[in-house]
C-alpha cells in the first residue's frame, strides 16, 4: 500500500490506540512496550514514515533559520539568549541554528531554501 493514503490516524485506528499515542511513538515519548510493538508492526506493514514537514505546514508552524558564521565560546552566550527568547515568545516556532562560513554565497544558498 502506498504511503500517501496512510496517516497517523490510520495507524492509530488499526492499533486501536489514540493519535497521541502514535505521535508519542514517533517522537520517542512514553508508550508502553506492548503498544510500541503493535505500532511498530503496523508502521512496518504500511512502510509508513511521518512527514514532519507537512505537519509543520498544516499547523502553520513558523521556521526561523539562525545563520551564524562562528560557534565559538565568545558568542555562545548571545546565541543562548536569542534561542531562549525565541523559545519563550514563539512556542510554535522551529528554530534551526546553522553554522556557515564567512562566504556570502553560502548565506544566499540557505536563504533560498
Amino acid at each position: 500500500m502506498k504511503n500517501k493514503k496512510i496517516s497517523i490516524s490510520t495507524i492509530a485506528k488499526e492499533c486501536n490506540v489514540g493519535v497521541g499515542t502514535v505521535s508519542r511513538y514517533f517522537n520517542n515519548g512514553y508508550v508502553s512496550d506492548q503498544k510500541k510493538e503493535l505500532i511498530k508492526k503496523v508502521v512496518e506493514k504500511y512502510n509508513f514514515s511521518p512527514n514532519f514537514a507537512a505537519h509543520s505546514i498544516k499547523r502553520k508552524i513558523q521556521e526561523v533559520y539562525f545563520l551564524i558564521p562562528d560557534l565559538t565560546k565568545s558568542n555562545t552566550f548571545v546565541i543562548k539568549k536569542i534561542l531562549k527568547y525565541l523559545q519563550l515568545e514563539f512556542s510554535e516556532t522551529m528554530v534551526f541554528v546553522i553554522q556557515t562560513t564567512y562566504n556570502q554565497e553560502t548565506y544566499l544558498k540557505y536563504l533560498k531554501k
